[in-house]
């Protein structure tokens, strides 16, 4: 009797493991990102990460010089946001970069790519002329 209700809770124990696993799987899909941003000749694109000290920098140096009141662009969180993620692959394959080898700040312009604080920064400078 006792091997009955032990098969019977290892068999019930099994289905919600087996439940939980399809919904998990359910969770991970890829979203198509093919009508939310645009990445074009005109796209300002700023891919960042939380808590990212090089986007910190980034973004210190775009609130010191009040970059957003001179320049047109969009920040995507990248690093808890796969469809943002997906977003920035896009752009580094429109640069024919390694999508696998980039990070972030990445900064996507007209049809450019820029990696790095360094270069992201002189964008901004000389998009904003100062």
């Amino acid at each position: 009797m006792k091997e009955y209700k032990m098969f019977i809770w290892v068999g019930i124990l099994m289905i919600f493991v087996v439940v939980g696993l399809i919904w998990l799987a359910g969770q991970s899909k890829d979203v198509d990102t093919g009508n939310i941003t645009r990445l074009d000749e005109k796209s300002i694109i700023l891919f960042y990460g939380d808590g990212c000290p090089h986007c910190a920098d980034v973004e210190k140096y775009i609130d010191e010089n009040n970059i957003v009141q001179k320049v047109s662009f969009e920040k995507l969180e990248v690093w808890n946001n796969k469809q943002n993620a997906q977003i920035m692959k896009k752009a580094a394959r429109i640069c024919k970069l390694n999508e696998t080898k980039i990070g972030v700040p990445f900064l996507f312009a007209q049809n450019k790519c820029y990696i790095g604080t360094p270069d992201v920064k002189e964008f901004f400078k000389q998009k904003a002329l100062l």
